[in-house]
């Protein structure tokens, strides 16, 4: 494909791109900014789950002879022990000699009497006897102190890239390159407010996960930016990158639907335990395949033009004005030159 033979102008249309970004966030912002306010213990942007809050585990055991072993799953016993707590639980279901084992672990809410003897009936109803083998209050599992160190990698982490960016590429396509991923993680903390799902330690893996996913495939844009900018000289830039986008659209779109077919099998087969971890790696595929095309190129190509119109100007200022007289001369002249010669053509064909 030429640059003379596109038919689509991604770049041309980036304002649309910037304002999609910038609503999607800036509704986030507003509800995180609403969960602070409405959260009066922790006083969290997002609403925080068990492993950030603390709660209680029960575990519970049923025996071969006393329950049905055929009712006895995850989905099952997790909408039960839901429809009693405040926050999703989490589920675990070991086998053992007498039967299964059920680990339930949830918010503080599952250790009240009156919640215990509830979820016994309804257990016992619907299930069959078991015996409470243990219940106490637990502390959260993730503390400040490991959410700072996860922080703290991430920062070190984009330090990184963007020294190898620099080093390969040039300083500004490295600087949207993490201005991308910042707008990634924007994205996805900003839908998980809007929908008020609880986040637990999955979603500092999904996180990550989506950094890793979307760096990789800006460097593959950035790559062929690059490359046509070497073959294209002449060409104004943003049709480069233009350019660029319609090459290696298709190569995207591929790598996304069938990262997304994974995710979603996880997502309706995999149990309800992984639900929100599935659901937050859709959102981080889909946002990081929309920043590399939509957002780190389109901030690209404005700061490139916006450099390149300030040089014009600063140009135009450093001018004297004895320089736009002689520029009028050296004009006027050559203006004269013109239409001396052409007299002088039209003299030589009546002589002819």
């Amino acid at each position: 494909m030429n640059i003379d033979e596109m038919k689509f102008d991604i770049v041309g249309n980036r304002r649309i791109w910037f304002t999609i970004s910038a609503v999607i966030i800036i509704l986030g912002i507003i509800f995180m900014i609403r969960n602070v306010a409405t959260d009066p213990v922790n006083h969290s942007p997002l609403r925080l789950g068990i492993d950030f809050a603390g709660g209680a585990i029960i575990q519970l055991q049923f025996n071969k002879n006393e329950a049905d072993m055929s009712k006895i799953g995850s989905e099952q016993i997790f909408k039960i022990v839901d429809s009693i707590t405040k926050k999703s639980p989490q589920i675990q279901i070991t086998d053992n000699l007498e039967g299964k084992l059920v680990h339930i672990r949830a918010d503080h809410s599952l250790i009240v009497e009156e919640n215990r003897k509830h979820l016994s009936e309804i257990l016992t109803s619907e299930i069959g006897a078991h015996t409470e083998v243990m219940s106490e209050e637990i502390t959260p599992v993730i503390s400040h102190e490991l959410i700072a160190l996860a922080l703290r990698a991430l920062f070190i982490g984009s330090l990184l890239i963007l020294l190898y960016v620099t080093l390969r590429m040039s300083f500004d396509f490295a600087l949207f390159a993490v201005a991308a991923l910042i707008h990634d993680l924007l994205v996805l903390m900003g839908i998980f407010a809007i929908m008020q799902i609880e986040i637990n330690s999955y979603f500092v893996a999904a996180a990550l996960t989506v950094v890793g996913y979307s760096i990789n495939d800006t460097i593959v844009i950035y790559d062929r930016i690059r490359e046509n900018s070497k073959i294209h000289r002449a060409q104004p830039f943003d049709k480069v990158v233009n350019l660029s986008l319609l090459q290696t659209i298709a190569r995207s779109i591929n790598t996304s639907v069938t990262t997304l077919f994974t995710i979603l099998a996880l997502y309706f087969f995999g149990g309800a335990s992984i639900k929100d971890f599935t659901f937050a790696l859709a959102i981080g595929v889909l946002t990081g395949s929309y920043s590399s095309i939509f957002t780190a190129s389109q901030m690209l190509v404005s700061y490139r033009l916006f450099k390149a119109k300030g040089r014009m100007i600063k140009a135009e200022e450093t001018l004297k004005p004895e320089d736009f007289e002689e520029k009028d001369t050296i004009d006027a002249g050559s203006q004269v030159y013109k239409q001396q010669s052409t007299a002088a053509k039209k003299k030589r064909k009546r002589r002819y």
